[in-house]
């Protein structure tokens, strides 16, 4: 009996997602290098111009500066080797310089002084969630002509920690890893470090370095670079704590960024190259679709919300306030001028702020049930693969 129009449309759109799905886990394999979007260290060596030595901050670690392409693959470092270049003017030595995480330096105001090792963290921030399987790590490889110094400052052994949120202080170990020594006489591939043997979700990676290769415990512990392998989750923008909703963490992590020296790229959310007032603008009215005033961010900013502020007693007090607590302009206090930020929206008893998308947004669900296709078929495709010694 031949088949209505219906059943051939719906048989082919069967045959169709077969295919697709076994195209899809057939290739899966080859997972994603995901650069860092910034990086963070107790110390670094810092701006020293001493015989051609300058500039060795930690943010060399993902720049991508010393890395050599031999495979003719420029937009994916993984299968990169690393320059031996005898000044180290492309990696990350620590020093006597803070760079966004406080201790590590050997605080005698002198950059020729090593620090101590121990005390030396990196923090890489992958600029989301993501599921993570290995990383990439080139060891330090400088040329010291007549002195050995790739085999002295190299990491020996260093714990590597996890957080799957943007900020904060909540990490969890996946342990202790031994890196080989490179010699600093030829380019070099990066050493792969297998993070663990089911899949891990991470925004941000630690590396606490434990001991030297010179085995003293203070030293120009150095790297040269850093990659992953994994895949990003699918993300809500402005979800800066992962959670899977936008509510008052996120305001409020945001504005600790806008008001932060040295804020967080990744919390740009016009693109602009600014963390300021407009992004925080962004995520009010544009991505939570509601208007600054609404304490509880339930879509609108009426009489509630007032109660809700009021009874927090945070105004103008001396405690500092959040976003909940009435901090709408993001300096931290509850003040006269959170009413004029607020009111000025001209939004309140307004009710819900009117939705200007005109295409909905794809299923979040769906996004995340494809992404746990992936995670399957990469662990099955990475279960056998370890490269360098979990101690």
């Amino acid at each position: 009996m031949p088949f209505s129009p219906f059943q051939l449309s719906g048989k082919f759109f069967r045959i169709i997602c077969f295919l697709s799905l076994t195209h899809f886990l057939g290739n899966i394999c080859q997972a994603a290098e995901i650069k860092p979007v910034s990086v963070m260290a107790t110390s670094e060596f810092g701006a020293v111009d001493f015989l051609g030595l300058s500039d060795v901050f930690a943010v060399d670690l993902i720049d991508g500066g010393g890395l050599i392409d031999i495979d003719g693959t420029p937009d994916n470092a993984l299968d990169d080797l690393h320059d031996f270049d005898a000044f180290w003017n492309n990696g990350w030595h620590s020093g006597d310089f803070d760079a966004g995480i406080s201790g590590g330096t050997d605080e005698d105001g002198d950059p020729f002084t090593v620090a101590p090792v121990e005390d030396q963290i990196l923090e890489f921030n992958l600029g989301q969630q993501a599921i993570l399987f290995e990383a990439y790590v080139w060891q330090q490889n400088q040329n010291g002509f007549e002195f050995a110094w790739a085999p002295l400052r190299g990491v020996d052994e260093m714990e590597i920690l996890i957080s799957e949120v943007a900020s904060g202080d909540n990490f969890t170990s996946l342990g202790v890893f031994a890196l080989e020594p490179e010699l600093g006489t030829s380019d070099v591939p990066a050493q792969v470090l297998r993070l663990a043997d089911d899949p891990v979700i991470a925004w941000r990676v630690r590396f606490e370095i434990i001991s030297a290769l010179s085995g003293e415990p203070n030293e120009f512990v150095g790297l040269g670079e850093v990659r992953f392998q994994g895949e990003y989750l699918p993300t809500l923008l402005g979800d800066f704590d992962g959670s899977g909703v936008l509510d008052v963490a996120d305001i409020n992590l945001l504005s600790a960024e806008v008001r932060s020296a040295n804020p967080d790229p990744s919390f740009d959310l016009n693109s602009d190259g600014n963390v300021d007032q407009d992004d925080r603008t962004m995520w009010v009215e544009e991505l939570a679709n509601t208007y600054f005033g609404d304490a509880n961010l339930d879509g609108e900013f009426n009489s509630s919300d007032l109660v809700a502020v009021f009874t927090a007693q945070r105004f103008e007090a001396i405690q500092l306030a959040n976003w909940q607590e009435g901090d709408w302009d993001g300096d931290e206090q509850f003040t006269s001028g959170d009413f004029v930020k607020a009111f000025i929206g001209g939004g309140y008893e307004l009710g819900p702020r009117p939705n200007v998308q005109a295409v909905p947004e794809p299923a979040f669900g769906s996004m995340w049930l494809v992404y746990l296709l992936r995670i399957y078929a990469i662990r099955v495709c990475h279960k056998k693969k370890r490269t360098v010694t979990l101690v």
